[in-house]
């Protein structure tokens, strides 16, 4: 059985630490300016990943609250570590 923590690991090595998380969460909710200098702040693609990681875990967390396990968590899990991102604005300059 996976607990939400270890889902939240698991999806950490999949997007990032969760200083990023909380450094893109605080800019985009306060547009704090010096946090966006600080060049700490997730963007485009990052930002993306993020987005997915955070709804694909917020979606187990609830399925674990409703004391759902098996199958359709695993789906979560693999359809998140499936994702093959492209950065479409980068290669669109190359």
């Amino acid at each position: 059985m996976l607990s939400c923590s270890q889902c939240g690991m698991e999806f950490g090595r999949a997007g990032g630490t969760t200083a990023v998380y909380a450094d893109a969460r605080n800019y985009y909710t306060h547009y704090d300016q010096e946090l966006w200098q600080s060049g700490k702040v997730a963007k485009g693609l990052e930002l993306r990943r993020i987005m997915y990681v955070l709804h694909a875990l917020l979606q187990v967390c609830l399925l674990k609250e409703l004391g759902v396990e098996g199958k359709p968590i695993e789906r979560i899990l693999e359809r998140n570590n499936s994702i093959k991102w492209a950065d479409l604005q980068n290669e669109a300059k190359s």
